[in-house]
């Protein structure tokens, strides 16, 4: 047998859904599920609230049950989904955050023609420069248009 849920919103729930979707700062899923539950308030069928909406019957469906089994709260929030777990932890994302936000190394010329590149003060990798007997202006004019500074010694 297919479970009928039945949405009656009070004043005040359906004045916050309402100031909710005309801030519009929401993400788009959160505004999706204010707009089914204030469909379903007025009286729209599935149906016509999942064309409406532009989501699955389903998405109607779940919003609804949790509305009437949990709240408004539960209704508008996100389920865990399921999946691997995150590769990254919030240290590790935050020193990613920071290492790609930071400016990019600089370049230079050894005096026997190694490409040296300073990521920071602790740390510089020189790798063999890929062009027989470079010069210092040859290595300002291939890093300029990038914007990346050469460490001319």
């Amino acid at each position: 047998m297919n479970v009928r849920y039945r949405v009656d919103l009070d004043q005040p729930e359906r004045h916050q859904l309402t100031a909710m979707l005309r801030s519009g700062k929401h993400p788009a899923r959160k505004l999706k599920r204010v707009q089914i539950l204030l469909a379903a308030d007025a009286g729209q069928g599935d149906e016509t609230i999942a064309t409406t909406v532009v989501v699955g019957g389903s998405t109607v469906y779940r919003t609804k049950r949790r509305f009437v089994e949990m709240g408004l709260e539960a209704a508008l929030s996100e389920e865990p989904r399921p999946g691997a777990d995150r590769k990254l932890t919030g240290k590790k994302e935050a020193l990613l955050v920071a290492t790609a936000c930071s400016s990019p190394p600089r370049l230079g010329l050894t005096d026997d023609g190694k490409v040296v590149v300073a990521v920071d003060h602790r740390f510089t990798l020189s790798v063999p420069a890929l062009m027989s007997a470079p010069s210092k202006k040859l290595s300002a004019a291939l890093c300029a248009p990038c914007g990346i500074e050469t460490d001319n010694r």
